[in-house]
């Protein structure tokens, strides 16, 4: 691996870990199992996994119905990734709650983005969760960077995003 990128990852992980408190890193054999989960789409009759959407990064934001922090992370998200272009890609996952009660959820979004049901395998590989939103943090390979419980800042949010992608979203 060329030393820049060794660097970029070096400084994106410090980053991660002074701007966003308590920051959780899951191990590595579940992290891989965490991308490649398949998962039911919330807006089609598939399943899914989050190597299936494209971007050169991916941020997965686990949600729930009626979490008021869950709407502002993911219409901070949309509008980084509006701005951003084809930086990254923001896959929603949601959870507690049925099909219909998540679909619901969904129109509460500004922006329309891909959304799939967890169950309890992919929450147990998530290690469970305490609050939502949850973000989740993959590089262009599908490795796990950051697990994030809790609303980020946007502007915590940007910086972020923009080290994950080396610049191409600032």
């Amino acid at each position: 691996m060329p030393d820049w990128k060794l660097n970029c990852r070096r400084l994106f992980t410090r980053l991660l870990s002074t701007l966003v408190p308590m920051l959780v890193l899951l191990a590595p054999a579940s992290a891989e199992r965490l991308y490649d989960y398949p998962l039911k789409s919330l807006t089609a009759r598939e399943s899914k996994s989050l190597a299936d959407y494209q971007g050169h990064t991916r941020i997965a934001v686990v949600f729930q119905p009626d979490c008021s922090w869950c709407e502002k992370q993911i219409a901070d998200l949309a509008r980084l990734e509006h701005k951003c272009g084809d930086a990254f890609s923001t896959v929603l996952i949601g959870t507690r709650g049925n099909r219909r009660t998540l679909k619901r959820e969904l129109r509460k979004f500004a922006a329309p983005l891909p959304a799939l049901k967890a169950d309890k395998g992919f929450m147990h590989l998530l290690s469970g969760f305490e609050a939502t939103p949850v973000t989740l943090f993959f590089d262009g390979q599908g490795k796990l960077l950051a697990n994030r419980r809790g609303y980020i800042p946007p502007e915590k949010l940007k910086r972020a995003i923009s080290l994950q992608t080396g610049g191409l979203c600032s």
